[in-house]
């Protein structure tokens, strides 16, 4: 094996441990491996040579046999973005991703959702179907809004034990007091504008009241 050969086997298997790892072979072009190696551009660079004498059949035909692997970097692209989220729905268990998040490995999957939303129109049938699948997902971004609101809100009662004392309350730089009145104007409007969906989920929290003023 010369030195080329070698280094080309180097990358394959720093993948296959990626691989055996992550489960799929949507490698981010930024990652590099806990112990320093680039595999992102490696990963790149392969794609690159796709179709050239560059790179082999042989080698073209293993990396085509990973899990997850595509040649189309515009695909590898959403798949990332789409991995971002299914871990995120994994760990949250829904996908309402705040328009602003920025995941532990630093990538903006707030922005990416936005994105995804923007482009309803122009996704291909499958990708809205997977999006469509994840526990939670809206394509309206009030929808999405509210729901940011609602789990930040719920983050509150789930610490606290009760929704009570919310009126100038800032969670986690997010100002859940404003937002808390703003449902409760729009309950007491006549008529009320807020669903009587949201109506009741509000209403299913431990010391929850339409007026704060109230008496226990």
């Amino acid at each position: 094996m010369d030195a080329l050969d070698a280094k080309w086997q180097l990358g394959y298997s720093y993948l296959e441990r990626y691989v055996a790892r992550e489960g799929d072979a949507r490698v981010p072009s930024s990652h590099v491996d806990e112990d320093g190696y680039p595999l992102g551009q490696w990963v790149v660079v392969q794609r690159s040579f796709h179709g050239s004498e560059r790179l082999s059949e042989e080698r073209a035909s293993r990396l085509a046999a990973l899990a997850g692997w595509v040649w189309n970097a515009n695909v590898s692209v959403w798949e990332e973005g789409f991995s971002a989220l299914e871990r995120f729905v994994a760990r949250e268990g829904h996908a309402r991703v705040p328009v602003g998040h920025v995941d532990e490995s630093g990538y903006r999957l707030g922005r990416w959702v936005v994105k995804q939303r923007s482009r309803f129109g122009q996704l291909d049938p499958s990708r809205i179907a997977r999006l469509e699948a994840q526990p939670g997902w809206t394509w309206n971004t009030r929808d999405a809004a509210w729901e940011t609101g609602f789990q930040i809100l719920l983050q509150f009662v789930k610490r606290e034990g009760h929704a009570l004392g919310l009126r100038s309350h800032v969670e986690d730089g997010f100002n859940l007091g404003a937002r808390v009145t703003k449902q409760r104007s729009a309950q007491r409007a006549d008529p009320p504008r807020l669903l009587p969906e949201r109506a009741s989920r509000l209403e299913s929290l431990p010391g929850w009241k339409w007026n704060p003023r109230e008496n226990p």
